[in-house]
């Protein structure tokens, strides 16, 4: 398996989901569903933030993790992110980088999300973005 070790969030979501939290869930897939088709009629691809913030740093103090994780999972209601709808509905998605925070210099992400079956259209947005910009071979400060 493929995946970030400081992921805690996804561990916490694979170790605490629960069958009826997925049941719940189904209704409100559905209707996201219905409304991203209904967007994807008149956009072939969506750009959003790719998490809403920086990359972590590469040694975080404990009280800095703390925070962070505390801001992905403290998200006030109403206010997910695209990454979120994306999961729930299954729609493919890239995120690339688009440049670095000012005050810490970490990298900042630019997601690209299409639908169903859309990986085609979402990749070709990815690959003509970088093709205009170079933050993909932008290397942050190493401290």
């Amino acid at each position: 398996e493929l995946a970030d070790p400081s992921d805690r969030i996804g561990v916490y979501v694979r170790q605490e989901g629960r069958a009826s939290d997925y049941l719940r869930a189904q209704p409100v897939r559905r209707i996201l569903e219905r409304k991203m088709r209904g967007l994807y009629r008149q956009f072939d691809v969506i750009a959003a933030p790719g998490t809403g913030g920086t990359a972590p740093p590469p040694n975080p103090h404990p009280e800095e993790e703390n925070r962070r994780r505390r801001s992905f999972t403290e998200r006030p209601a109403g206010r997910s992110s695209p990454t979120t709808v994306g999961n729930l509905c299954g729609l493919p998605a890239v995120a690339i980088p688009c440049g670095f925070s000012s005050k810490e210099g970490l990298p900042i992400g630019l997601q690209f999300m299409g639908p169903a079956l859309g990986e085609t259209a979402v990749l070709a947005a990815a690959a003509l973005y970088q093709q205009h910009t170079n933050w993909h071979k932008r290397r942050p400060p190493i401290s």
